[in-house]
């Protein structure tokens, strides 16, 4: 599969590449929040809001202040994470469709206040950034360039997810889906625990929407509305809770699956889109990657059923072999 993905741009159109990045930018943030649902058992509808942090930070810094790209990487985890930290004291107190609505009210002020501060954000019009030099002048090309970047991050991210989820700080999380109050019988810190997950899962991201920024070279308030946390929980839920894998399946579910639908009828692609979710739910609880581990599972019973075929026919070959001798 790494072979796969690094080859990438030398089979694809640099249209496919760009699409590729900007889906890869996308699962960094659908992985953030599947940190915080499909492992902590916290619903957000408010992930737009770190996206945009991350997002403007970082084209704000490269736009305005001529910042290379990776430095704003440093200012863009210190302000979406400290405002998941911020958002994890409060969610504390709030559990399931409470703390779903206090975090869609977030995404829903996310649009009004980058609107209000427009000597910072740019309003309505947003942030262009223009594309730096050491990109531009890459031997590889801007697309694929950013292409390898994005992927990079992407790897950097599921293996740091991984870690987190494995362990006993896996334990811990899944015994504070479960149960919080097993969990703290257990010695479990649940308010610290829960705080740090949504000051990580905002972290995570935040640097979502800094690469999607490096990868488009542009944000407005239009593109990290409350239809984004609606996108990226979407993909959480098609593309497998609580797998990290999943994230990459259901971040281009949700970025391909619009653009493909309104091909089709354009009055119609939020109902195509509506009824996959639906299909998903029912036909595919555990979403896209299980489908994925299912075919692969039975890849393996078949070869495995091959080799103890092979392996009868050897040892009956060899018991003929000696009675004959």
């Amino acid at each position: 599969m790494l072979l796969v993905a690094l080859a990438i741009p030398f089979f694809m159109t640099a249209f496919s590449v760009f699409q590729v990045s900007l889906i890869l930018a996308l699962a960094i943030g659908v992985l953030g929040l599947n940190l915080l649902v499909g492992y902590g058992g916290q619903v957000s509808l408010g992930h737009s809001f770190f996206i945009a942090v991350g997002g403007y930070t970082s084209g704000v810094l490269m736009a305005d202040h001529g910042w290379n790209f990776f430095a704003t990487l440093i200012p863009v985890a210190l302000f979406s994470g400290g405002a998941g930290l911020l958002l994890g004291f409060p969610a504390l107190r709030l559990r399931g469709l409470y703390l779903a609505l206090a975090t869609l009210a977030l995404a829903l002020s996310t649009g009004p206040l980058l609107r209000r501060f427009e000597g910072l954000t740019g309003g309505v019009q947003g942030v262009i950034v223009p594309t730096p030099d050491w990109l531009r002048d890459s031997p590889l090309g801007k697309d694929a360039s950013v292409y390898y970047i994005v992927l990079a991050a992407m790897l950097l991210v599921t293996w740091l997810v991984s870690r987190i989820t494995s362990g006993y700080s896996g334990l811990a999380l899944a015994v504070i889906k479960q149960n919080e109050i097993v969990a703290r019988s257990q010695g479990v810190d649940t308010a610290r625990w829960k705080t740090a997950l949504f000051g990580t899962s905002g972290m995570l991201a935040g640097l979502g929407g800094a690469f999607y920024v490096l990868a488009i070279g542009f944000i407005a308030p239009q593109s990290v509305g409350v239809m984004l946390s609606i996108f990226l929980l979407a993909g959480v839920v098609m593309g497998g809770l609580g797998s990290v894998w999943g994230a990459l399946f259901g971040a281009a579910i949700v970025h391909l699956l619009p653009q493909y639908a309104a091909d089709v009828n354009q009055g119609l692609s939020g109902m195509v889109f509506g009824v996959a979710i639906i299909a998903v739910m029912f036909l595919m609880p555990g979403g896209f990657v299980q489908l994925f581990r299912t075919a692969l599972g039975k890849l393996v019973q078949v070869r495995d059923e091959a080799r103890s075929a092979e392996e009868e026919m050897g040892n009956a070959g060899n018991l003929a072999d000696a009675r004959s001798g």
